[in-house]
């Protein structure tokens, strides 16, 4: 019975001592490496996590080997980084050294290139990081030395670059206050002209003809760019070429004859200080030497 009972708690102990070695195995540091591997490819902005992998890294004896997936775009990255001409060319560089430590997550040296290729591609901050990390994979003393005053350059580039954007905000801010109020200069001194056009825009009816019926009148408008122009005189569209110039609240139209009759007419006018007439001298001629002249008043319709 006892002998029955002894061979009992073996087989117990056994069992158990298989499931600690199993246990064991399970939660040996490469099935570890692996694990925190798999996390961070979720998650590849986790900056603690890539520490643990560094840490546990170094901690693995022999340490882990890099994958050839990790030096296949190690060995692109190097390429593109020697080949760059200008900062997306290193932008370039750094993505694909990003992808190597996706998957060899503790490979300092691809850290260090990696650093550097960001900060040709002047994204300072990620290149500090990156610099960081290298340091956390502990390279020796004079590289670490080297390494850490790379970050100080680094740190006066990124202030430098701060200020530079932050004069070239101003500037620009500048730009658009001042383009902004130029155009608004500029609308108001065209708003002043329109007005300044528009008292003479209307119909006129001559005062010395009380027949005159609207539209029988002198008819002046604005025409499509904005200048004053004759629409009709007397109802008569011939004489929309008429010109006109105005100085002040004086104005000066000249029209040619209708129908080729040869005789020109002109109106020498100055618009009331209430807008309401346009009185003045009214002149006609032919080139055979005819003239004739009169004093008029015209009255807004």
């Amino acid at each position: 019975m006892k002998h029955q009972a002894s061979k009992i708690l073996a087989t117990i102990f056994f069992l158990l001592l298989g499931i600690s070695v199993s246990i064991t195995q399970a939660q040996s540091p490469q099935d570890t490496l692996n694990q925190y591997i798999f996390d961070l490819q979720k998650n590849p902005s986790d900056t603690a996590l890539r520490e643990k992998i560094i840490k546990l890294a170094r901690e693995m004896n022999p340490p882990p080997a890099i994958p050839e997936e990790a030096r296949r775009h190690y060995v692109k990255a190097s390429t593109l980084f020697d080949d760059a001409k200008q900062p997306s060319d290193s932008a370039d560089a750094a993505e694909e050294f990003r992808q190597a430590l996706l998957v060899a997550p503790w490979w300092g040296e691809a850290y260090m290139k990696m650093g550097l290729a960001l900060e040709t591609a002047q994204r300072y901050d990620d290149a500090i990081a990156s610099l960081k990390l290298f340091m956390a994979t502990k390279p020796q003393d004079e590289v670490l030395r080297k390494t850490q005053d790379e970050i100080y350059k680094i740190e006066a580039k990124a202030e430098r670059a701060a200020k530079d954007k932050e004069q070239a905000a101003k500037e620009a801010q500048a730009n658009a206050a001042r383009e902004a109020q130029a155009a608004a200069e500029e609308k108001a001194v065209k708003e002043r002209e329109s007005s300044r056009l528009r008292q003479f825009c209307g119909t006129w009816g001559r005062v010395s003809n009380p027949r005159t019926e609207p539209g029988r009148g002198l008819v002046i408008g604005l025409n499509g760019a904005g200048e004053l122009a004759v629409e009709s005189i007397h109802g008569n569209t011939d004489r929309r070429n008429a010109t006109i110039s105005i100085d002040g609240r004086r104005i000066k139209i000249h029209s040619p004859g209708v129908m080729s009759d040869g005789w020109t007419y002109d109106w020498d006018f100055v618009l009331s200080n209430d807008g309401s007439t346009l009185s003045g001298r009214f002149s006609s001629s032919v080139p055979e030497g005819l003239h004739s002249e009169h004093d008029e008043v015209w009255r807004r319709e």
